[in-house]
């Protein structure tokens, strides 16, 4: 595509490419393939970004927060298989060296946000989310770690009048997202924020149709437990999107599923139905060596609660 057509995508494609030459090969055949949807997405967040997040010359730090993150989740990757374990065995250690560390997890959530643009499979993960959420019209709306924003914020676009709340236990991740609803240009009272522990959070007693949990079950020390009392926020007609992942090291991931079916058991332990899943691996790898060479396998699903 032409950068004349989407000038506010291609300067961040361009410093990327810049900064960190490695990526240059690599997202140039990935954008390459891209259709036009893929390209008008971008090109409106790149045009947000770039006056919000990434102004008054922020926008050098966001790529060199992108290069960092990338470089770090290689480093993370190749010790995971040395060793078959994430560094990380507590969240209790994420919650002080990460969620706590206001400079680091600033700089984590800006790479984070530039992978839903970069990354084939974030990208992915949101289109999913995206589409999803276009036919459910949803009235209440509720997210658990909403990190970055960007799925709070496509919430709101699409439903300007949606009653939404947002739990996190990151300070820095509630003011992104703030930030994130006021420079898509609608009102941050709104939403409202929590940055508490899930466990602990006052949510209310009224149930949402439409709970997102994206990226989290890999953070927390007892994935069932967690689930199970998400099901107590989605109302009985409801639905939760929910994705994580299977053989991911990260800084702050400390729940290791080692496969999707380990993933499925659990949802369906938990009291949901699967109504629509997909899952990508991050290597071009033959299924059936997934588990054994250890890819990292990006996963997302629709989820109903089970009729009792």
């Amino acid at each position: 595509m032409s950068p004349i057509l989407y000038p506010e995508f291609s300067k961040i494609i361009s410093e990327v490419k810049r900064i960190n030459p490695l990526q240059a090969k690599r997202l140039s055949h990935f954008v390459s393939q891209q259709d036009k949807n893929y390209w008008e997405f971008c090109e409106d967040l790149s045009r947000m970004l770039n006056k919000s997040l990434f102004a008054g010359g922020k926008l050098k730090e966001a790529i060199e927060s992108y290069n960092e993150l990338c470089l770090r989740m290689l480093a993370d990757q190749i010790q995971f298989r040395k060793t078959g374990v994430y560094e990380t065995k507590d969240s209790a250690v994420a919650q002080k060296e990460v969620y706590e560390n206001s400079i680091f997890m600033h700089r984590y959530m800006l790479g984070l946000l530039l992978t839903q643009m970069l990354w084939p499979n974030h990208y992915q993960l949101f289109r999913f989310f995206q589409s999803y959420l276009a036919h459910s019209r949803p009235q209440r709306y509720l997210e658990i770690g909403a990190g970055h924003g960007l799925f709070l914020m496509e919430a709101k676009r699409c439903f300007p009048a949606l009653k939404a709340a947002v739990c996190d236990v990151s300070q820095t991740s509630i003011d992104i997202c703030r930030q994130m609803v006021e420079a898509f240009g609608m009102d941050p009272n709104t939403v409202e924020f929590c940055c508490e522990d899930f466990f602990k959070a006052d949510l209310g007693d009224q149930p949402f149709d439409f709970v997102t949990v994206g990226e989290v079950l890999e953070h927390v020390n007892d994935a069932p437990k967690f689930l199970r009392r998400l099901g107590e926020f989605v109302d009985p007609q409801g639905c939760m999107y929910l994705s994580t992942c299977a053989n991911c090291p990260a800084p702050d991931h400390v729940y290791h599923f080692r496969n999707i079916d380990e993933i499925r058991g659990l949802i369906r332990s938990s009291g949901f139905t699967i109504e629509q899943e997909i899952f990508l691996p991050a290597e071009d790898v033959p299924v059936e060596l997934w588990e054994v060479k250890l890819v990292t396998v990006n996963y997302a699903a629709i989820l109903k609660p089970k009729r009792k």
